[in-house]
């Protein structure tokens, strides 16, 4: 199992950067992503508030 990053987005609009894309995402919107992938983002540059819920499935099996 490799591990996992997802969110999803409850208000505001976000910029999302992901391989070397840009996205602009919305309350509603989802994104699912491997933890390991180049990924950022940022606030779509205005004051207005962004609310997301994000949820981490960590690689438990992976050997040391």
């Amino acid at each position: 199992m490799k591990a996992k990053n997802s969110f999803t987005y409850l208000e505001g609009i976000l910029t999302y950067y992901y391989k070397n894309q840009k996205y602009d995402l919305y309350p509603g919107d989802s994104v699912h992503i491997r933890s390991n992938e180049m990924h950022n983002w940022e606030n779509n540059n205005t004051n207005n508030v962004v609310r997301l819920i994000e949820v981490t499935i960590p690689n438990k099996f992976k050997k040391e």
